[in-house]
């Protein structure tokens, strides 16, 4: 094992280690070994200390040792030794508190509890330093095996790789998409790209999405593979071109140019600078939503059902829902008098969309009374879901989680 291990881009030092190489004293590594040192870690019986509580002297006598095992150390070899220090290092991002809560603010998610959250955390700070290791150059191979090897001790958020084949696809995608989002969407089917895209690949593809021809995927694909044939490039497959500009970073990014500036006046930027209300039952969003599955009742068939809520935006509180046979304006009704009644508060605005059940005699009624009594009723455009993003995220959670 080294004596300097790198572990997301700091260094700790191996106390035994450093005795032995005499780059510390026994006697100061028995004063670091008192209860209590903060920045002391203990992991299977072997002592840790951050590098940079070091002197300046110190530091350049373990830099100096570094160099030399780096020398002598033969890489890419699967002997136990270094399976062994993969293990540690791994071990080292999911023990250490301050490696991994760092990463907690990345799943902030309202339906995540705590133990999922800092289970996700821990996972993330896992693949990070797996990450780290595959880039210095440790092969895949000896990476799975330490994963393998560790995986008995702890439980892994989403990222369960029983197979070496398995494993070497998850980081791929990871690769692709981030950790973050290939974590939290692991449920979905992992992303196979047939052919790899190339930063030439992307310059392309990016030149025709933004076109203001609006050209479809197929038509993108046929263009962008006719310029990479004449440079000598392989061709890319639909799913490639698919995976690629399905991103939400080039979606935003380069969608105005796509639909012109009207359509990000309209649609985008009003929703990215709009500020979030600063009190409970200031903003009110009511939707409807068909369940994905069947309800066997008094009818002779089973069938869906329709379900509506009214959440507040500040809160993230589900204040009232209904369940109903059909979208009609009657369950609309019954739900928005459910809300009113549960809080005993007439919210300061309510936004809803422009189906049949909200555009009704019925509801155009109540807006009447609503809006007498001080409070204001926004109609989103329609193909604008941003507008209700707080509601939309919710009935997605309860489609594909439940």
């Amino acid at each position: 094992m080294r004596t300097i291990l790198t572990i997301q881009k700091k260094k700790f030092v191996n106390l035994r280690k450093a005795t032995e190489k005499s780059i510390l004293a026994p006697r100061t590594v028995r004063k670091l070994l008192t209860p209590g040192h903060k920045n002391l870690v203990k992991i299977a019986g072997v002592e840790f200390l951050p590098l940079e509580d070091l002197s300046p002297v110190l530091k350049k006598r373990a830099a100096q040792v570094e160099q030399e095992e780096m020398k002598d150390e033969q890489t890419h070899e699967l002997d136990q030794s270094v399976i062994k220090e993969l293990e540690f290092i791994l071990l080292f991002s999911i023990t250490t508190d301050r490696l991994w809560r760092q990463h907690l603010t990345r799943f902030q998610e309202p339906y995540l509890l705590d133990e999922e959250r800092e289970k996700l955390a821990k996972t993330y700070s896992c693949v990070d330093a797996l990450e780290g290791l595959s880039k210095e150059g440790h092969s895949l191979k000896s990476l799975f095996l330490a994963y393998s090897n560790i995986k008995d001790h702890f439980t892994f958020s989403n990222f369960d790789c029983s197979s070496y084949d398995y494993f070497t696809l998850k980081l791929k995608d990871m690769r692709i998409n981030g950790i973050e989002r290939s974590i939290i969407n692991a449920k979905r089917s992992v992303i196979r790209l047939k052919k790899a895209v190339t930063p030439v690949h992307e310059k392309f593809l990016i030149e025709q999405y933004s076109s203001s021809e609006r050209l479809k995927y197929k038509d993108i694909r046929e263009r962008v593979n006719n310029a990479v044939i004449e440079l000598g490039l392989c061709p890319i497959s639909l799913s490639s071109v698919k995976a690629f500009l399905r991103n939400p970073e080039i979606q935003n990014t380069y969608k105005p140019f796509r639909l012109g500036w009207k359509w990000a006046e309209e649609r985008l930027w009003p929703y990215l600078i709009r500020e979030k209300p600063k009190k409970t039952n200031y903003l009110w969003q009511t939707d409807c939503t068909c369940l994905n599955f069947y309800v066997q009742g008094n009818e002779p068939k089973p069938g869906r059902r329709w379900i509506c809520k009214v959440i507040d935006v500040k809160s993230r509180k589900i204040i009232a829902h209904r369940i109903g046979t059909y979208e009609t304006a009657e369950l609309v009704v019954a739900t928005l008098r459910d809300a009113i009644m549960n809080t005993r508060t007439i919210p300061m605005e309510i936004n809803h969309d422009q189906s049949s059940a909200y555009m009704s005699l019925r509801m155009k009624e109540i807006e009447e009374r609503l809006i007498a009594l001080g409070s204001f009723v926004r109609i989103s455009k329609v193909g604008d879901p941003k507008d209700r993003g707080l509601g939309e995220v919710t009935f997605r959670i309860l489609q594909t989680d439940y």
